[in-house]
């Protein structure tokens, strides 16, 4: 973006910091909100963590803040015209997803927003929605589910850059916030106590709660829910949502029929996680904010403020692949040397990508065209590229 205007800027938050700063065990997770990020001068919604007493915020929409009362997208048309152009296949089951009567939407495209089935009403989803560090009321969770410098330190010190990304793409530093910051809460027909127990249990037992039922499972529909509970589709166990077979439910978005990543967490999910989850808590779902485990997550600004921090860490790893001469360094980190995995289309080195003027062309290059990820990588490259992260202060 910076490439089409300079002026555009972001920024940047280093969670990190924040919880060196301001973690008080005293205080709870609430201690952690008292940095200007929650603050009504930058994104608000610190005082969302409390328990709606009054009954005047029961969606606890974001009040203050420079994105107070952020409207949501009120319809899905059109939400796959874009992936047509490049991969038509994926577009094909983009479209099929999108109607599908099995992910639960609330209304038609036209009328409801790109929302999947949660124990909500209909009125929850009108503007961006928040209760961070509050996770199903636990201190412990709100406390420790919070990325830290050894989080970081782990997370950019690993042997290779893709061992790098899938940490930091993890709980350690990307999918925690997601739910940190999103809050999870219970819905008008509360879980049970041992859900909420299990839980809360541990950090594992939260990130295996807060994400096995809201991505692929969800995606497939084995759960349906009303405005106030979920529970498991009535075809749920006809469909195979939960025996140990990855095709059973189709590939839904992607191909399943070679070894690539796609297939790795589709299968880690069906197969590994979502049986244990359903025997642990049935298809008890609690309620989350806009900022939830779901790729509409965007429309809750401060997804491109945590993002921002993921890209710093994934930074760090190349900064420490750089600055050891023994192990790969630019343009591409060892990722060249992965040709003979076959992603899904769009996500291989030398595929075409959705991106263009995200970074600079070069000579024989046509002003406006997509982008390769080798073109990105080159041009993301030290020598090159246009920015840099400064880690050491505050903001």
């Amino acid at each position: 973006m910076q490439c089409v205007h300079p002026s555009v800027a972001l920024t940047y938050w280093n969670e990190a910091y924040d919880h060196r700063v301001y973690y008080d065990e005293s205080l709870g997770p609430k201690s952690l909100l008292r940095s200007p990020v929650w603050n009504a001068t930058y994104f608000g919604g610190a005082g969302n963590h409390d328990d709606d007493e009054t009954g005047e915020n029961p969606h606890y929409f974001v009040n203050d803040g420079v994105f107070a009362k952020w409207p949501l997208r009120q319809n899905r048309t059109g939400l796959c015209n874009e992936m047509a152009e490049l991969f038509p296949d994926l577009a094909f089951h983009c479209e099929t997803w999108v109607a599908s009567k099995h992910t639960g939407w609330f209304g038609s495209e036209e009328t409801t927003g790109f929302w999947f089935q949660e124990p909500r009403p209909l009125e929850a989803f009108e503007y961006v929605s928040r209760r961070p560090g509050y996770l199903l009321g636990s201190k412990e969770r709100g406390l420790s589910n919070f990325p830290t410098d050894k989080d970081v330190v782990r997370a950019s010190q690993q042997p290779t850059l893709v061992e790098a990304m899938e940490v930091t793409r993890g709980d350690t530093i990307h999918g925690r916030m997601h739910y940190w910051a999103s809050g999870i809460w219970q819905p008008t027909s509360p879980m049970s106590n041992e859900t909420v127990e299990w839980a809360v249990g541990s950090k594992s037992n939260m990130s295996s709660f807060a994400w096995t039922f809201e991505d692929r499972i969800r995606m497939d529909g084995c759960y349906t829910c009303d405005a106030t509970k979920c529970e498991c589709a009535a075809d749920s166990e006809a469909r195979g949502c939960w025996d140990d077979n990855i095709s059973t439910l189709g590939a839904t978005l992607g191909s399943l029929d070679t070894e690539n990543t796609w297939k790795k967490y589709v299968e880690r999910r069906r197969v590994d996680q979502a049986p244990q989850r359903k025997q642990t808590s049935g298809c008890e779902v609690g309620v989350t904010g806009t900022f939830q485990r779901a790729p509409t997550a965007n429309q809750d600004p401060v997804f491109y403020l945590h993002h921002s921090f993921t890209f710093m860490v994934n930074e760090l790893a190349m900064r420490h692949l750089r600055d050891n001469s023994s192990l790969p360094s630019g343009p591409y980190f060892g990722l060249d040397s992965l040709h003979g995995v076959r992603e899904c289309a769009g996500n291989n080195y030398g595929d075409v990508t959705v991106f263009a003027h995200l970074v600079p062309y070069t000579t024989g290059q046509t002003v406006g065209e997509r982008h390769t990820w080798d073109h990105i990588l080159r041009m993301w490259d030290f020598p090159r590229r246009h920015f840099r992260w400064v880690v050491e202060g505050e903001m």
